[in-house]
């Protein structure tokens, strides 16, 4: 928003002619227009524990499953340190794919709000790398426009789907 503290001061000069001058305070104004992804961001990284727990306690009922799992015990030191490694590499994860959305939105022209970090539940629950993608804006009509388009949702699936698909390669190759 912008806020305008005076519109009109008055200096003498030296003849002692009035002069206007217009004084603003702006702040940065959000656009309504452009893409943005976003992953979890660190305040509610807690959250993850109990549903990578929950998610993994599985693995207790397996035969086995302390040789399968290489002596993982739960709720100790030690697994709390593996809890915070796969808490880290999911976000690394979370931010390589986010950042390939956000190129793929570029290269179609798309205005770019860029990858950021926030903290939302629906993104702190997974268990795994997420994101949570931003096509566009409903409440701008030309966004509006672009996104029931045809051609417009053909071109937001694609690229999401050439992102997928360059993290998917990355992913088997690099991680």
């Amino acid at each position: 928003p912008v806020r305008v503290s005076r519109v009109v001061d008055y200096y003498k000069k030296v003849k002692g002619r009035k002069v206007p001058v217009y004084r603003s305070v702006v702040s940065k104004s959000t656009s309504t227009r452009g893409t943005e992804t976003f992953v979890s961001g660190t305040g509610r990284l807690g959250e993850q524990d109990e549903v990578i727990k929950r998610e993994n306690a599985s693995m207790f009922l397996e035969d086995n499953y302390q040789k399968n799992y290489e002596g993982f015990i739960a709720n100790t030191p030690e697994n709390d340190i593996m809890l915070s490694l796969m808490k880290q590499t999911n976000r690394e994860r979370s931010l390589k794919f986010a950042s390939f959305l956000q190129q793929e939105y570029i290269s179609a022209g798309r205005i770019n709000r860029g990858v950021q970090e926030k903290s939302l539940a629906v993104l702190a629950k997974a268990s795994m790398p997420a994101v949570l993608t931003e096509i566009g804006f409903v409440s701008n009509p030309e966004e509006e426009d672009y996104m029931n388009s045809p051609e417009g949702q053909t071109e937001i699936v694609n690229g999401i789907i050439k992102a997928i698909k360059n993290y998917k390669r990355i992913a088997e190759t690099s991680f």
